[in-house]
């Protein structure tokens, strides 16, 4: 397992052949999570880290890095991915009341679980 000397950054990925987030280590993108934008919604379909450095908490924080990010202008969530559809709910993401849910729908629990 590799181990990060420097804060892990998210950023955003948009190409022609490519729309996602990767999360970088040490310059070395370490993990990333695919998209695709339909209007005001980003679906997120995919997200994974590379084994070496599996361990270290990278997915929540990218997850949790693209999903502010998403929120900053507006869009709406749609977590089609399973681990992003996991993903607890914090008040960065739901900001202004609307939370992720699996149909993209707003909703204003805030528990992980839906109760």
């Amino acid at each position: 397992m590799s181990r990060p000397s420097a804060s892990p950054l998210v950023e955003r990925v948009d190409t022609e052949t490519a729309h996602r987030y990767e999360i970088l280590v040490d310059g070395k993108r370490a993990g990333l999570t695919e998209y695709r934008d339909r209007g005001a919604q980003r679906v997120f379909y995919h997200t994974e880290v590379d084994a070496a450095f599996a361990g270290q908490g990278l997915a929540a924080q990218l997850v949790h890095g693209a999903l502010v990010d998403v929120r900053a202008p507006g869009k709406r969530i749609v977590p089609v991915c399973p681990y992003v559809a996991m993903f607890p709910r914090c008040p960065a993401v739901a900001h202004g009341g609307t939370g992720l849910t699996r149909s993209g729908r707003s909703s204003n629990n805030h528990s992980p679980s839906g109760r």
